[in-house]
């Protein structure tokens, strides 16, 4: 069968294929298991808010007004789903105070990073993602990871884009203060 534009699957869910759905959760399923992960920092509670928000997407489904993307639609319940879910939570969290960063440091941690191979930079980009509070967390990863523009995650979120910008900008900072702290410990340990 040929893929469709995902309004196709949309309309044939309400016009009584229920099955047209299936097509829609294998589509979004990863993303929206990541972006609950980055929220909720857990797999199984990740894993739970996924579904959670398919189901809730179904029966929202007839006032989907096509007026925002069908994947943006959904993240957004994603979104609002697993900031519910931690919310039911206490969290304990050790926050980093704004670090001053200067344009200096900030070219040496990127010079050091990119003299590691990939798989080292992965590794050290996802141990610094780690270290973020989940909002910013998963601002980063939608921004840069899954391309998203400052619009698409304002649909999302529903944060203002002047938000989303000062919020990315802090979110850099720390993850470049994280990177850096991380690659002098690794250098330390080299030169032993």
């Amino acid at each position: 069968m040929e893929k469709q534009p995902d309004n196709y699957y949309v309309q044939q869910v309400l016009r009584g294929n229920t099955a047209a759905f299936t097509f829609l959760v294998d589509k979004y399923k990863s993303l929206a298991a990541a972006i609950a992960y980055k929220i909720t920092g857990n797999a199984q509670d990740a894993e739970e808010v996924a579904q959670d928000a398919f189901v809730k997407a179904y029966r929202a489904l007839p006032g989907f007004k096509a007026e925002a993307k069908f994947s943006t639609w959904l993240y957004r319940i994603v979104y609002n789903t697993a900031i519910s879910k931690t919310r039911r939570k206490v969290f304990f969290a050790i926050s980093l105070e704004d670090a001053e960063l200067t344009e200096t440091n900030l070219e040496q941690t990127g010079y050091q990073l990119l003299n590691l191979q990939a798989a080292e930079q992965t590794k050290y980009l996802d141990l610094a993602l780690a270290q973020l509070p989940p909002d910013e967390n998963l601002l980063l990863t939608l921004f840069y990871l899954h391309e998203k523009s400052v619009e698409e995650i304002q649909e999302i979120t529903s944060l203002t884009k002047a938000n989303i910008k000062v919020k990315l900008f802090r979110a850099r900072q720390k993850m470049y203060s994280y990177l850096q702290g991380l690659l002098k410990q690794e250098w330390k340990e080299i030169i032993g």
